[in-house]
């Protein structure tokens, strides 16, 4: 053991030194679990979040695809009032001396908009007004859009449809008026807004029963289906119902 006080005073410094080293090491460790813990709280927060911002927006896009329905079916009302029945689904329409034929989206075209903006809607060229005191442009009324449905505003394609049944409410052949409704008016459909399927929207181009099933068959929360009934009534459906539940609404006198 020595007495040199210049070696002891070494000795000192060397483990002071190390003793620091190691206090640094500790607190760099326990800085890289701080970021490890945080890392992971935001990855916790990113996954609770997300699916609710994702289920908010759908939620907001099928209230909006709901009250567009909702507007339909006033239309659809109007002009039963003014007409004593319901349009067919495929109507005939003179042009230049030639006569073709268009869907229902164009007969309801004057009880959806004002009369002004109505008649600027050219079913050949497929000119549009978004609205009133808009410049033209071209696209489908924002009536038959469907809002969950991931089209450019501009779109040609309507989301709105009827169910083509000589058992149903609208028909291409037969005259049907809300009074041929005896199975109950807020339970007989009308028209029905899907999230995956659309057709260019003045084309006479319509669901028959075995595709409504279809459509049924898939309904989810992503993609309900949301039903227009006869009464003005709209309803979400958000998970698969039976064939023979969806025959049921399709059919206006079935006593189902």
């Amino acid at each position: 053991m020595t007495n040199d006080p210049l070696m002891a005073s070494e000795v000192t410094a060397t483990s002071e030194k190390a003793s620091s080293r190691g206090w640094m090491w500790i607190l760099i460790a326990l800085a890289g679990v701080a970021i490890l813990l945080v890392l992971m709280c935001a990855g916790v927060l990113a996954a609770l979040l997300i699916p609710a911002v994702s289920s908010a927006r759908t939620a907001a896009r099928t209230v909006s695809a709901q009250n567009n329905l909702k507007l339909v079916g006033i239309a659809f009302q109007e002009y039963h009032q003014a007409h004593g029945q319901l349009p067919l689904s495929v109507m005939a329409e003179e042009t230049e001396g030639q006569q073709k034929q268009v869907s229902w989206r164009v007969s309801l075209l004057p009880f959806l908009l004002d009369e002004g903006i109505a008649g600027l809607y050219d079913t050949d060229e497929q000119i549009s007004l978004e609205g009133e005191g808009s410049d033209p442009s071209l696209g489908c009324p924002i009536y038959y859009r469907n809002d969950l449905f991931d089209t450019d505003v501009t779109s040609q394609e309507a989301c709105v449809f009827v169910v083509n049944d000589p058992e149903g409410v609208m028909d291409k052949d037969a005259v049907v008026s809300f009074d041929d409704v005896t199975d109950g008016a807020d339970s007989t459909l009308l028209a029905v807004s899907l999230s995956d399927r659309s057709v260019p929207w003045s084309n006479p181009e319509d669901l028959d029963l075995g595709q409504l099933q279809a459509a049924f068959s898939n309904a989810s929360s992503e993609q309900p289906v949301l039903v227009l009934f006869c009464d003005g009534s709209v309803e979400a459906f958000r998970e698969p119902i039976s064939p023979g539940r969806v025959r049921a609404m399709v059919t206006k006198a079935g006593n189902d």
